[in-house]
């Protein structure tokens, strides 16, 4: 470990097969990424824990085999999200675990760091009149069509082939004018986003 550690050539050719495998393993079968997609996912993140400040001295095979895992499992993440945002056709999407700013701190970490002094009580209240709005403005074709875009990721394609549409023209102008009805809805509830 000490010889990986120092950047051994020879030990990492060793050690590059069997953490790839690994990493492979965890985004195929865990996160059920495709065979090139999980290839490709699989070197950048061998890649990173090569470069990482990984502590070699103090850890075993078995401990860097772990850490493998866990980075591929959030490289394999931020690629999903990536290609569910492009599915959407919203582009770039911000990895969390990404360092920002002059301080080197992650979004998860600056998120955090904005929801300690956050009212959840005024949340809690935001979502259950989001949800009432919902309930009371919105027909089923419109919740269905919302549902599908926000919370599955759906791109107006797949929300026009599930729901047996001949072509997905409409979809964007439903959710549009769904989203229109919940903005008055909460409006006249006196409700504004708390974001």
């Amino acid at each position: 470990m000490s010889k990986l550690g120092d950047g051994d050539e020879a030990e990492w050719r060793k050690a590059f097969p069997i953490l790839f495998n690994v990493a492979f393993a965890t985004l195929r079968w865990k996160l059920g990424l495709s065979f090139d997609d999980a290839e490709d996912v699989a070197q950048e993140s061998v890649a990173e824990i090569i470069n990482s400040k990984f502590k070699f001295a103090d850890k075993t095979f078995n401990d860097l085999k772990r850490f493998t895992g866990v980075v591929a499992y959030n490289k394999g993440v931020d690629f999903l999200r990536f290609v569910n945002s492009e599915k959407r056709g919203s582009g770039g999407v911000l990895s969390l675990n990404e360092k920002i700013g002059e301080k080197g701190i992650t979004r998860l970490e600056l998120v955090a760091s904005r929801l300690e002094n956050f009212d959840y009580y005024k949340l809690f209240d935001y979502v259950s009149a989001v949800d009432d709005c919902r309930n009371e403005t919105l027909n089923e074709k419109e919740k269905n069509f919302i549902h599908s875009y926000y919370i599955f990721g759906d791109c107006h394609r797949e929300i026009a082939k599930k729901n047996n549409l001949p072509n997905e023209k409409s979809i964007g102008v439903t959710i549009h004018r769904s989203l229109v009805k919940l903005e008055k809805c909460l409006n006249a509830k006196r409700f504004e986003n708390p974001f």
